[in-house]
Protein backbone atom coordinates (compact mmCIF):
# COMPACT_ATOMS: atom_id res chain seq x y z
CA UNK A 1 0.00 0.00 0.00
CA UNK A 2 1.08 3.53 -1.35
CA UNK A 3 0.73 6.10 1.29
CA UNK A 4 0.22 9.96 0.09
CA UNK A 5 3.39 11.49 0.16
CA UNK A 6 3.99 14.81 2.62
CA UNK A 7 5.98 17.52 0.95
CA UNK A 8 9.20 17.93 3.36
CA UNK A 9 8.22 21.36 4.01
CA UNK A 10 4.72 20.18 5.89
CA UNK A 11 6.94 18.12 8.01
CA UNK A 12 9.57 20.57 9.03
CA UNK A 13 6.64 23.15 9.43
CA UNK A 14 4.64 20.70 11.67
CA UNK A 15 7.57 20.07 13.55
CA UNK A 16 8.77 23.81 13.94
CA UNK A 17 5.14 24.03 15.42
CA UNK A 18 5.65 21.20 17.60
CA UNK A 19 9.25 22.62 18.76
CA UNK A 20 7.57 26.29 19.28
CA UNK A 21 4.54 24.54 20.97
CA UNK A 22 6.90 22.50 23.25
CA UNK A 23 8.73 25.33 23.82
CA UNK A 24 6.20 28.29 24.58
CA UNK A 25 4.84 25.49 27.22
CA UNK A 26 8.66 24.96 28.51
CA UNK A 27 9.11 28.79 28.73
CA UNK A 28 5.50 29.28 30.22
CA UNK A 29 6.35 26.57 32.75
CA UNK A 30 9.47 28.03 33.99
CA UNK A 31 8.37 31.36 33.91
CA UNK A 32 5.77 30.40 35.90
CA UNK A 33 8.55 28.64 38.39
CA UNK A 34 10.66 31.50 38.37
CA UNK A 35 6.91 33.67 39.65
CA UNK A 36 6.18 31.40 42.04
CA UNK A 37 9.75 31.38 43.68
CA UNK A 38 9.24 35.24 43.50
CA UNK A 39 6.34 34.86 45.48
CA UNK A 40 7.46 32.40 48.44
CA UNK A 41 10.74 34.26 48.75
CA UNK A 42 8.13 37.71 49.11
CA UNK A 43 6.33 36.12 51.59
CA UNK A 44 9.48 34.34 53.03
CA UNK A 45 10.44 37.55 53.86
CA UNK A 46 7.26 39.33 54.53
CA UNK A 47 6.53 36.79 57.25
CA UNK A 48 10.31 37.55 58.65
CA UNK A 49 9.56 41.10 58.71
CA UNK A 50 5.99 40.31 60.45
CA UNK A 51 7.92 37.93 63.14
CA UNK A 52 10.50 40.62 63.94
CA UNK A 53 8.08 43.35 64.50
CA UNK A 54 5.89 41.19 66.73
CA UNK A 55 9.29 40.63 68.84
CA UNK A 56 10.35 44.42 68.94
CA UNK A 57 6.53 44.99 69.94
CA UNK A 58 6.90 42.10 72.41
CA UNK A 59 10.40 43.23 73.94
CA UNK A 60 8.77 47.34 74.13
CA UNK A 61 6.11 45.54 75.86
CA UNK A 62 8.08 43.91 78.68
CA UNK A 63 10.54 46.63 78.78
CA UNK A 64 7.51 49.03 79.82
CA UNK A 65 6.53 46.72 82.13
CA UNK A 66 9.71 46.57 83.99
CA UNK A 67 9.97 50.38 83.99
CA UNK A 68 6.29 50.65 85.33
CA UNK A 69 7.61 47.56 87.68
CA UNK A 70 10.44 49.70 89.01
CA UNK A 71 8.32 52.83 89.39
CA UNK A 72 5.88 51.10 91.91
CA UNK A 73 8.18 49.74 93.99
CA UNK A 74 10.43 52.68 94.08
CA UNK A 75 7.03 54.62 94.91
CA UNK A 76 6.32 51.42 97.68
CA UNK A 77 9.85 52.08 99.21
CA UNK A 78 9.85 55.59 99.27
CA UNK A 79 6.15 55.98 100.71
CA UNK A 80 7.58 53.38 103.34
CA UNK A 81 10.62 55.47 104.19
CA UNK A 82 8.51 58.43 104.33
CA UNK A 83 6.62 57.11 106.88
CA UNK A 84 8.97 55.80 108.71
CA UNK A 85 10.74 59.13 109.50
CA UNK A 86 7.28 60.46 109.84
CA UNK A 87 6.85 58.43 112.62
CA UNK A 88 9.93 59.03 113.67
CA UNK A 89 9.45 62.93 113.86
CA UNK A 90 6.33 62.79 115.38
CA UNK A 91 7.32 60.41 118.13
CA UNK A 92 10.12 63.44 118.96
CA UNK A 93 7.93 65.96 118.57
CA UNK A 94 5.59 65.07 120.80
CA UNK A 95 8.60 64.14 123.06
CA UNK A 96 10.01 67.42 123.16
CA UNK A 97 6.51 68.79 123.38
CA UNK A 98 6.13 66.80 127.05
CA UNK A 99 9.66 67.74 127.92
CA UNK A 100 9.24 71.43 127.45
CA UNK A 101 6.21 72.17 130.33
CA UNK A 102 8.93 70.50 132.34
CA UNK A 103 11.94 72.41 131.24
CA UNK A 104 10.37 76.07 130.66
CA UNK A 105 10.01 78.17 133.67
CA UNK A 106 7.51 80.11 132.24
CA UNK A 107 9.60 83.77 131.51
CA UNK A 108 8.30 86.24 128.82
CA UNK A 109 10.34 86.34 126.29
CA UNK A 110 8.39 87.64 123.73
CA UNK A 111 6.06 90.25 122.63
CA UNK A 112 2.48 89.63 121.80
CA UNK A 113 2.65 91.47 118.33
CA UNK A 114 5.77 89.76 117.58
CA UNK A 115 4.07 86.33 118.17
CA UNK A 116 1.34 86.69 115.78
CA UNK A 117 3.93 88.07 112.80
CA UNK A 118 5.73 84.42 113.54
CA UNK A 119 2.10 82.20 113.71
CA UNK A 120 1.15 84.23 110.58
CA UNK A 121 4.40 83.69 109.07
CA UNK A 122 4.38 79.90 109.55
CA UNK A 123 0.50 79.93 108.53
CA UNK A 124 1.51 81.58 105.09
CA UNK A 125 4.48 78.63 104.30
CA UNK A 126 1.56 76.37 105.36
CA UNK A 127 -0.78 77.47 102.95
CA UNK A 128 1.46 76.77 100.14
CA UNK A 129 0.84 73.02 100.49
CA UNK A 130 -2.64 73.29 100.70
CA UNK A 131 -5.74 74.57 99.25
CA UNK A 132 -7.01 78.40 99.02
CA UNK A 133 -9.92 77.48 101.25
CA UNK A 134 -7.55 75.56 103.14
CA UNK A 135 -4.81 78.51 103.61
CA UNK A 136 -7.09 81.12 104.63
CA UNK A 137 -8.48 78.89 107.59
CA UNK A 138 -5.25 78.10 108.43
CA UNK A 139 -4.24 81.97 107.91
CA UNK A 140 -6.59 83.25 109.96
CA UNK A 141 -6.61 80.70 113.00
CA UNK A 142 -2.71 81.24 113.44
CA UNK A 143 -2.83 84.64 113.04
CA UNK A 144 -5.11 85.04 116.24
CA UNK A 145 -3.64 86.33 119.17
CA UNK A 146 -5.00 83.94 121.92
CA UNK A 147 -3.09 85.44 124.53
CA UNK A 148 -5.18 88.84 124.09
CA UNK A 149 -1.78 90.79 123.29
CA UNK A 150 0.40 89.29 126.42
CA UNK A 151 3.76 88.42 125.05
CA UNK A 152 4.78 84.61 124.79
CA UNK A 153 6.69 82.72 127.70
CA UNK A 154 9.73 80.38 127.04
CA UNK A 155 7.36 77.29 126.57
CA UNK A 156 5.41 79.28 124.19
CA UNK A 157 8.31 79.82 121.81
CA UNK A 158 9.39 76.55 122.21
CA UNK A 159 6.37 75.05 120.99
CA UNK A 160 6.35 77.28 118.36
CA UNK A 161 9.88 76.54 116.95
CA UNK A 162 8.84 72.66 117.33
CA UNK A 163 5.84 73.49 115.00
CA UNK A 164 7.83 75.23 112.51
CA UNK A 165 10.68 72.41 112.14
CA UNK A 166 8.18 69.98 112.03
CA UNK A 167 6.49 72.18 108.81
CA UNK A 168 10.50 72.02 107.84
CA UNK A 169 10.32 68.35 108.11
CA UNK A 170 7.50 67.26 106.60
CA UNK A 171 8.54 69.62 103.50
CA UNK A 172 12.32 67.94 103.82
CA UNK A 173 10.29 63.74 104.45
CA UNK A 174 8.42 64.62 100.69
CA UNK A 175 11.44 66.14 98.94
CA UNK A 176 13.15 63.11 100.00
CA UNK A 177 11.00 60.73 99.09
CA UNK A 178 10.67 62.22 95.60
CA UNK A 179 14.75 62.28 95.53
CA UNK A 180 14.67 58.40 96.28
CA UNK A 181 11.83 57.79 93.49
CA UNK A 182 13.78 59.50 91.11
CA UNK A 183 17.10 57.79 91.61
CA UNK A 184 15.25 54.24 91.62
CA UNK A 185 13.38 54.77 88.42
CA UNK A 186 15.15 56.92 86.48
CA UNK A 187 18.35 56.77 88.04
CA UNK A 188 18.57 60.27 88.76
CA UNK A 189 18.79 61.94 85.79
Amino acid sequence: MLLPTIPSSWILGGAAVLVAIASGTIGYKIADELADARVAQAEKRRMECEHARTMDAKRAAEETAAMLTRALDAERKAAAAMAAKRRYNDRLKEMRKHEIPKLANGNGCMSGALRVQLNTAIAEDNAVSQSATDAVGAAASAASDTSNGAGATDADVAVWVIDAASLYGECRLRLDAIRQWDKEVADGR
